[in-house]
């Protein structure tokens, strides 16, 4: 899971463990994504791209890698 605004951020790693990643969300918290300066906006480009890099990373020599969901409010200004 990466999360963004103006800067991506990776959240939670890659992972086949549906069961780790389902804990980790029931943990999150809104304090964790505390807001600034450096997060206003909405960057895309940039958290597709570095959703791309960490799933090539993650998927080296997978036949079936996974995908991308991108979740937004469909403004990208940053």
């Amino acid at each position: 899971m990466i999360v963004y605004s103006r800067l991506p951020v990776r959240y939670i790693p890659f992972s086949r463990d549906t069961d780790g990643i389902v804990r980790q969300i029931e943990q999150m918290e809104m304090t964790d994504f505390s807001p600034t300066d450096a997060f206003k906006g909405t960057a895309i480009g940039d958290t597709l791209l570095l959703a791309t890099q960490q799933l090539i990373e993650y998927s080296t020599g997978m036949k079936n890698p996974g995908g991308i969901l991108l979740l937004t409010d469909g403004d990208s200004n940053a």
